[in-house]
C-alpha cells in the first residue's frame, strides 16, 4: 500500500463557522468576493482580513521541518492544486494508485458531510468516493489545533480505516514513515489572497521547484475609504428608514 501526504493550506488559517457563507468553488468565492468581504469587514468589525482570518498554524518552515523528520519525501510524486478535489481524479485516473493510505493534514475531513454521497465528486467529499471505489484503504486526518474550538463532528465515520486527531497529540506518537507522493492545495475559497505569497513560499519549501500557483491579484488599497462609503451609506439608510 502506497502513502500519499496531503496537505491543505486551510490547516493554518483560523476560520470561525459564524464566517463560512456555505462557500462553493466558483469564481466568485475564489476572487471578486474577497474584496467585498474585505471591505465589509472593515466597515463593520473595523478588523482586517488577516485579523478575521488568522494565521495561527505552525510556522511553514517549522512545519516543513517537522514533516520532512516523520515523512520522508525525497524525489516522489507532487501535485500543487487550487482545489482538494483534483486529488481525486489525480489518483483515479494513475493506473499506479491501487491501494492508497492518505495522511490528510486539514481543517475538514473531506470524507462526506451526509449520509449519502452528493452526485460528484467535490472538495469535501473527495476521501469518500476514493473510498467507494476500493482506493483509499486508510485516511489520516490531522485537524489543526485551532479546530478544537469549532470541532468537527466525524463520529459516523470513525469506521472503515478512518483516523482522526489533533495535530500536537498526533506529534507525540508519530512515526516515520516514507511518503511516495505529496498533494498540496490552496483552497482559495476559503483562505483569502492575502496568504497567496505566504502559500508559494510554503510550497517551494516543501518541494523545491515545483511549478507554484499564480498569486492572485489583491490590494489593501482603498478597502479602508471604501468601508467608510460603505459604513456612512448603511447609517445613512438607517436613519431615513426610522
Amino acid at each position: 500500500m502506497q502513502t500519499i501526504l496531503s496537505v491543505d493550506w486551510d490547516f493554518f488559517i483560523e476560520e470561525d463557522p459564524f464566517l463560512d457563507m456555505g462557500h462553493n468553488e466558483s469564481a466568485v468565492f475564489f476572487d471578486l468576493l474577497w474584496t467585498e468581504r474585505a471591505v465589509s469587514w472593515i466597515a463593520f468589525n473595523n478588523k482586517t482580513v488577516e485579523e478575521m482570518l488568522p494565521f495561527v498554524g505552525p510556522p511553514p518552515l517549522e512545519f516543513v521541518v517537522w514533516l520532512s523528520r516523520y515523512f520522508p519525501y525525497e524525489k516522489c510524486e507532487v501535485c500543487v492544486s487550487e482545489s482538494h478535489k483534483q486529488i481525486y481524479d489525480w489518483i483515479k485516473d494513475d493506473l499506479k494508485w491501487r491501494k492508497v493510505e492518505i495522511i490528510n493534514f486539514d481543517a475538514h475531513h473531506d470524507l462526506g458531510y451526509k449520509n449519502e454521497l452528493e452526485k460528484e465528486v467535490n472538495c469535501g467529499n473527495w476521501g469518500a468516493y476514493l473510498k467507494k471505489d476500493g482506493i483509499l484503504k486508510k485516511h489520516t486526518t490531522i485537524y489543526p489545533e485551532w479546530r478544537g474550538k469549532f470541532p468537527e463532528d466525524f463520529s459516523y465515520l470513525q469506521k472503515n480505516g478512518n483516523v482522526f486527531h489533533y495535530f500536537e497529540n498526533y506529534k507525540k506518537f508519530a512515526r516515520k514513515k516514507k511518503i511516495d507522493a505529496i498533494f498540496i492545495c490552496r483552497s482559495g475559497c476559503w483562505v483569502p489572497p492575502v496568504y497567496d505569497s505566504l502559500f508559494t513560499g510554503f510550497t517551494n519549501l516543501l518541494c523545491s521547484g515545483v511549478k507554484c500557483l499564480p498569486e492572485r491579484t489583491w490590494s489593501a488599497k482603498g478597502l479602508k475609504s471604501r468601508s467608510k462609503e460603505l459604513s456612512e451609506w448603511v447609517k445613512e439608510f438607517k436613519n431615513k428608514n426610522k
